[in-house]
């Protein structure tokens, strides 16, 4: 942790070590592991989809963005029954059959190949993943899902 603090650091002050878009952190924590500074810590590398943790940030964003450009404007000045507004945000992501206080059925569809039936990210192999990071980047699709599963996932 240290390493990567003293790093972080040094490349804040100095401009061409800098992202105008998210990945700072990624371009450190790169640098730290090719350059040999995390060695003593015997670091494991795994492919996206195949280690305990499953980073899905990116990729959901690509696919956030996409959704939102097609569905912008769609419904934003129609109202549903309770009078507000819908936004590309609630309009489900394409093939999910998950209905919302229901604790079955995906937020995503199959076509896209992160999750099991019931809406859990799996990795490669078709297990659970045990970690999702940057599940935030779904945004409200992936939200309304989680909250359902209260009492599945935790008590």
């Amino acid at each position: 942790l240290n390493a990567m603090y003293e790093e972080m650091m040094e490349w804040s002050q100095r401009k061409q070590c800098r992202f105008e878009d998210a990945g700072d952190d990624q371009a450190i924590h790169n640098y730290l592991y090719y350059s040999g500074k995390l060695n003593h810590l015997d670091p494991k590398v795994y492919r996206p989809r195949e280690g305990i943790v499953n980073t899905v940030g990116v990729i959901g964003t690509k696919i956030m963005k996409s959704h939102w450009a097609t569905h912008r404007g769609q419904n934003s000045d129609k109202k549903q029954n309770d009078n507000k507004k819908t936004s590309p945000n609630d309009i489900p992501l394409a093939g999910a059959t998950h209905k919302k206080g229901s604790k079955r059925g995906s937020w995503i569809g199959p076509e896209y190949d992160f999750t099991d039936e019931n809406g859990y990210f799996v990795n490669w192999d078709g297990s659970k993943s045990p970690v999702i990071h940057q599940y935030d980047r779904w945004g409200r699709v992936y939200s309304a899902w989680l909250a359902d599963q209260e009492g599945v996932l935790w008590d």
